[in-house]
């Protein structure tokens, strides 16, 4: 009996040795702070190769990389080190290179450098309009595009008592606070477009309900001549000043276009924005002014708060889902809309920016398609 105590002594000295050893030698952090991912600098660990996963490349922030693992796999991962994997070149797939990455905090000390230039829209596809004096107004868009006259058409009126009710896991937004090296903002004629280009993988939209990964590729506006109007979907009938949309695509598909020709090819976040005089301005706006007319457009190299968090915030709100269409020709029966029930502020000062613009019509506001019947579809509620 003393001699079997003796072993086991001996055994958990030999494990707590171990141990310690291993405690010295993994130095494993606790988990980061939410509040500051992304904010700290992005370059502590150097990971050059690819997550053997489609669609995503290792970045240089080991939180960023650690919220994709907690996606993949529903755990707390560390990562400590890794090594550069390889994974067959898919159709968005983003090769790791051979040079070392830009550090974030680098890219965000850097000054901003804008670049102006014209590049009108033209051509038979851009005469479409919102007037009923335009060539081709909302009613007559079928003529030209016929699925604009489909029956899965958007903007709808969204009744939340009448959607199903979904209480599964939230939606995952991945990367969205990542600093894009570029943003070019257009003035199209019918919308101002912003797009960004960044280094690696571009933010992903994922989760809930979805069954796929949704890469970001531009957002734009809708909006109106009063206070009241200018939002292409309702809540409950009721409408607001301005509505943005971002538009993603499903990684499956080599780009918006390809997507655009499937049912499950496009996602689009609908978010709505109502008027608080004392809201500070939101920094999305600052360029506007400097695309006035259709066809301007500024490319801003080293932007500042463009991340997509910069204009979404935070994705912890209640939404209503539904299959739809693009709200412009031609009308592609491709996209699953995400709409927030939560308006979003702007201040007075920036709406009136975005209305002093000119489209190919004249003033650019009054942009939104009018609403289209559910032809029976219906909504889930998250």
């Amino acid at each position: 009996m003393r001699a079997q105590r003796t072993m086991k002594l001996i055994i958990l000295i030999v494990i707590a040795s171990v141990t310690s050893v291993v405690a010295q030698v993994v130095d494993v952090e606790p988990p980061p702070d939410e509040a500051d991912e992304l904010e700290q600098q992005e370059s502590r660990v150097n990971l050059s190769g690819v997550l053997q996963k489609p669609y995503h490349t290792w970045g240089a922030d080991h939180r960023e990389n650690e919220k994709y693992f907690d996606y993949l796999f529903g755990k707390k991962f560390r990562i400590i080190t890794s090594p550069a994997y390889k994974t067959s070149a898919g159709p968005n797939q983003i090769p790791s290179g051979d040079k070392e990455p830009t550090p974030a905090a680098a890219i965000r000390d850097a000054p901003e450098v804008t670049t102006k230039s014209y590049n009108p829209r033209s051509g038979e596809d851009n005469n479409y309009g919102y007037r009923p004096d335009s060539e081709y107004p909302p009613a007559q868009w079928v003529q030209k595009w016929p699925e604009c006259g489909g029956t899965r058409q958007s903007p709808i009126n969204l009744v939340l008592n009448t959607c199903e009710k979904d209480y599964g896991p939230p939606l995952q937004s991945i990367f969205f606070k990542k600093h894009p090296h570029t943003t070019m903002i257009r003035n199209l004629g019918h919308t101002v477009q912003y797009s960004f280009e960044y280094t690696g993988t571009p933010p992903i939209l994922t989760g809930a309900f979805l069954d796929a990964e949704y890469l970001f590729t531009q957002l734009h506006f809708h909006f109106g001549t009063n206070d009241y109007t200018g939002s292409e979907h309702s809540i409950n009938s009721v409408t607001y000043p301005m509505e943005m949309h971002l538009v993603f695509y499903n990684s499956i598909y080599n780009d918006t276009q390809e997507a655009s020709e499937h049912p499950d090819g496009l996602l689009v976040l609908g978010l709505f924005f109502q008027v608080l005089e004392k809201t500070p301005n939101q920094r999305f706006a600052l360029y506007l002014s400097d695309v006035p007319t259709d066809g301007t457009e500024i490319k801003i190299q080293n932007p500042r708060s463009h991340r997509l968090f910069d204009f979404v915030g935070s994705m912890d709100f209640h939404y209503a889902t539904y299959e739809g269409s693009l709200t412009t020709p031609p009308c592609s029966e491709a996209v699953t809309w995400i709409v927030s029930a939560r308006p979003r502020q702007i201040s007075r000062h920036d709406l009136e920016t975005f209305r002093s613009l000119q489209g190919v019509e004249g003033p650019m506001m009054g942009n939104n398609r009018p609403l289209q019947s559910t032809n029976g579809r219906s909504c889930l509620y998250h």
